[in-house]
């Protein structure tokens, strides 16, 4: 449940993330989908976890049975249709051969990419958008 000044935190902590740099294990695609959620709803996504490469993060994953996309099955409903997603819901799509995860603000689906700053996406481009509630 998202908690009460949800919305200023959450436009704080993309302002803020826009700023910094890129690095897995620090602040990746799904390290910043992770934080927008906690910021929020208060639930971290990642229980606890960390990890200091893609590599490691994967090796995580699969040692627990789970891909990158179970992250977020495991605590919200899917929209049926990603171009309904609202602020603050979770979007997935893939870029390149990965999947990658942002977060929807302003009407676009916001990723931490391979660079500085937040990228926006069109909705109509995700293939998941989870409703955070």
């Amino acid at each position: 449940m998202k908690t009460e000044g949800w919305e200023i935190r959450l436009n704080d902590y993309l302002l803020e993330k826009s700023q910094q740099v890129f690095k897995y294990g620090a602040l990746d695609c799904v390290i910043f989908t992770a934080g927008a959620v906690q910021v929020s709803t208060g639930k971290d996504v990642l229980e606890g976890e960390s990890y200091s490469s893609m590599k490691h993060g994967f090796e995580i994953l699969k040692e627990r049975g789970m891909d990158t996309v179970d992250i977020f099955d495991n605590y919200f409903q899917r929209r049926d249709n990603p171009r309904k997603g609202q602020r603050g819901d979770v979007a997935a799509t893939k870029i390149g051969r990965l999947m990658a995860f942002g977060i929807v603000w302003g009407g676009k689906a916001w990723f931490k990419t391979g660079s500085s700053g937040i990228v926006p996406y069109r909705l109509r481009d995700m293939e998941i958008v989870w409703e955070v509630k």
